[in-house]
């Protein structure tokens, strides 16, 4: 076929995906330069060039390579931390740091824990003497139709890598929660916890993965006193342990296509809180679903959705179990958002403190819509 159509670079560039499987690397490398050579622009050959370069030991070739697929595709950070290991192999510790610390920047949760786990092991053995600045933002403001409510959530941490072996790290942080429906005065309706909380807290990795231990202590500002919560500042001591993982391939791509790759997400946090009557309180969040559309950096994702809280105090609110499906929107990967669209339906376990019974019924149905953004910035 490449003898009959020598200028179609899709028929080479079929002919090196074949070569490569039968691990005729060489001959695999020669016709992606080929496919180049016809489509300099083809960000995907160039990718996939790099690979098959490192497959064969031939790293600084494949740092030029990729270094040439990220000037074409800057957003894709899958190349900075790719480059920011390949810099590594060949010992040029200042560069890997500079493209770990970039790609430490993505929204992809995957992307992102490699890069900062990465520079976590780089600090010990090359910058001892040097700490890494952190700052983290989340915010997912929320619509709950059931509620008719808008709860808007929001993070942010401040801190510092102490580049020790199991990642511990320092910070400062700052928690809001607001809503729309809670009010104050002398009939408080309380639908979420309107506080302002600052801590000093700190987290660790003590298995040098995922898995993260953390503790704060700070104080809690009360946004809605009322006759019966007269307090208007609080002590806010908590501590615990969460995970979290995302998966999903994000295969790079000039044109808009249907990949239809799985994509997941795991996360669960079990912690004590001071101020919530002493109450430890466990949340399991899982979601799986398929990347339907992308067009670069854009991308669109269905997935079904299931959440799971359960606490020793016995809060109905705290007691439950949701079962759903939803939508999420990615307007471009390096801005850090993401839209959804949910329905979810609820099961309460039947159980509540005494005095503090379930108004709601043991069911229910929401449809939810949230806009979520997140960042991680690491600076030296």
């Amino acid at each position: 076929a490449t003898e009959l159509e020598p200028k179609n670079e899709k028929i080479w560039f079929e002919y090196a995906y074949a070569l490569s499987h039968f691990k005729q690397l060489a001959e695999a490398t020669n016709a992606l330069h080929r496919v180049i050579q016809l489509d300099p622009v083809n960000v995907t050959a160039r990718s996939q060039l790099g690979y098959l370069l490192i497959q064969q030991d031939r790293i600084p070739e494949a740092i030029e390579t990729f270094l040439a697929a990220e000037s074409l595709d800057p957003g894709n950070y899958s190349f900075k931390l790719q480059l920011g290991y390949l810099y590594d192999r060949v010992n040029d510790k200042q560069s890997a740091r500079t493209k770990f610390i970039q790609a430490s920047e993505s929204s992809d949760l995957d992307i992102h824990q490699k890069a900062v786990d990465a520079l976590k092991a780089l600090a010990p053995v090359v910058y001892s003497r040097q700490w890494l600045w952190t700052n983290e933002i989340y915010a997912a403001p929320t619509y709950y139709q059931r509620f008719n409510n808008l709860v808007a959530p929001f993070i942010w941490r401040s801190g510092l890598i102490l580049a020790e072996r199991h990642g511990v790290e320092g910070y400062f942080s700052l928690r809001v929660t607001r809503d729309t429906r809670s009010t104050g005065g002398n009939l408080p309706q309380i639908f979420e916890d309107n506080f302002v909380v600052t801590s000093l807290g700190v987290r660790a990795r003590p298995l040098k993965n995922a898995l993260t231990v953390y503790g704060e202590a700070g104080l809690a500002f009360n946004l809605l006193p009322n006759r019966t919560a007269t307090v208007k500042v609080r002590n806010d001591f908590r501590f615990g342990t969460y995970y979290s993982r995302q998966w999903g391939k994000r295969t790079p791509n000039e044109k808009l296509w249907f990949p239809f790759n799985p994509i997941g997400e795991l996360y669960f946090d079990v912690s004590y809180y001071s101020r919530f009557h002493h109450n430890v309180i466990g949340y399991l969040q899982a979601r799986e679903g398929l990347r339907i559309l992308q067009a670069q950096q854009t991308s669109l994702e269905a997935y079904g959705r299931v959440n799971l809280v359960k606490d020793s105090g016995r809060d109905f609110f705290n007691n439950l179990t949701e079962a759903g499906f939803g939508l999420g929107f990615v307007p471009r990967q390096k801005w850090g958002i993401k839209l959804t669209a949910e329905y979810m339906r609820g099961f309460y376990f039947n159980l509540q403190r005494r005095g503090e019974p379930n108004p709601y019924g043991p069911r229910y149905g929401d449809l939810r819509f949230a806009l979520i953004y997140g960042k991680y910035i690491v600076k030296e």
